[in-house]
């Protein structure tokens, strides 16, 4: 318990002392959502539908654990109403922790309790859920490599981080 406390403790730190690099307040995406909340490149973009959008703290990704079979990050995300808006609202921010198995090239997503379930990257479901996002995005911003190699995600994804 108090090791799960001292994580979160560490990661919220981040959200603190992120500093505050600028955008243009141009910057969206596609579908009318802005690419960075509040226009500040360390909160890109992961995910949006129906006007909600989630956004993670690209400062506080952390490797949480290593070894030459896997890698266990963690980073914080949030949700954001109105993110189609002028006048768009944070909530539901969380502390995502995520399982890379290096060897087999599968990702497992933590859940409150510790336990994992697989993410696949052909599943709909955690992409509608926004779970892989983050996932791939913390893994590229910490190794400078895309975890699913040739993946699904379109270039301009990486180049938001």
């Amino acid at each position: 318990m108090l090791k799960k406390i001292a994580l979160a403790g560490v990661l919220a730190m981040g959200m603190m002392v992120t500093g505050q690099a600028k955008v243009a307040p141009t910057t969206y995406i596609g579908n009318g959502t802005l690419a960075y909340f509040d226009y500040n490149t360390n909160f890109p973009q992961m995910y949006s539908r129906m006007g909600m959008g989630q956004y993670m703290d690209r400062t506080s990704a952390v490797i949480v654990e290593q070894t030459s079979s896997k890698m266990i990050i963690a980073v914080n995300t949030f949700f954001v109403s109105g993110a189609d808006t002028s006048s768009p609202s944070m909530y539901g921010y969380t502390t995502r922790k995520f399982l890379y198995d290096l060897v087999n090239k599968r990702l497992y997503a933590f859940d409150d309790n510790g336990n994992t379930r697989q993410i696949r990257p052909d599943d709909m479901e955690a992409a509608t859920r926004g779970s892989i996002q983050p996932a791939e995005a913390a893994y590229y911003i910490l190794t400078g490599e895309k975890f699913f190699g040739r993946s699904r995600f379109l270039q301009e994804f990486y180049d938001r981080l």
